[in-house]
């Protein structure tokens, strides 16, 4: 964009998909995107303010590089998702999930119903882990998923199997 004389200052997101011929673009996004981002968040060592800061004053490069290790993330969705999504179960094991070190919980379909969270439909979590590498970080992943419990809960097992498979990491299934 700058060789064309358009100076660009923010997030600039890229969606790839991994093929037989090498990574395709599906999409890019001029902001950050849940849940694609919040793994990739997790491993940032630094002040995303602060990043941010630098990126609109044209200082990003004074700013280090995201951190090391793997980043994993699974999502779960409530009974129903994605056509006609249950709202209102009760949702447990959250505080848990968190007592493991390097993992995070962002909500997206949650709500308090009498002073209990619930969920609000569709996607109603993401359990994001940060560890050594990325077989690591599914398998924390994982853990964090399992401690946490609502009926018709659901998530899919098979998301970056075949990345692990073809790095020589395993199956990428929870052991």
């Amino acid at each position: 964009m700058a060789e064309e004389g358009r100076e660009y200052r923010g997030v600039l997101y890229v969606g790839l998909m991994l093929t037989e011929r090498g990574p395709s673009v599906l999409e890019f996004n001029c902001r950050l995107g849940d849940p694609e981002t919040q793994a990739i968040l997790l491993r940032l060592d630094d002040n995303l303010a602060e990043v941010a800061r630098c990126a609109a004053d044209g200082r990003l490069e004074s700013r280090t590089s995201p951190g090391g290790g793997g980043g994993g993330l699974r999502g779960a969705g409530g009974g129903g998702y994605p056509g006609m999504p249950r709202k209102g179960d009760v949702i447990t094991g959250i505080e848990t999930a968190l007592g493991l070190p390097g993992l995070a919980v962002y909500h997206s379909g949650t709500q308090l119903v009498d002073g209990q969270l619930a969920t609000a439909g569709g996607r109603v979590l993401s359990v994001c882990a940060r560890a050594g590498d990325l077989t690591d970080a599914i398998a924390l992943a994982y853990q964090g998923v399992g401690a946490i419990r609502f009926a018709g809960m659901q998530y899919r097992s098979d998301i970056g199997a075949d990345t692990l498979a073809a790095l020589g990491g395993g199956s990428g299934e929870p052991g």
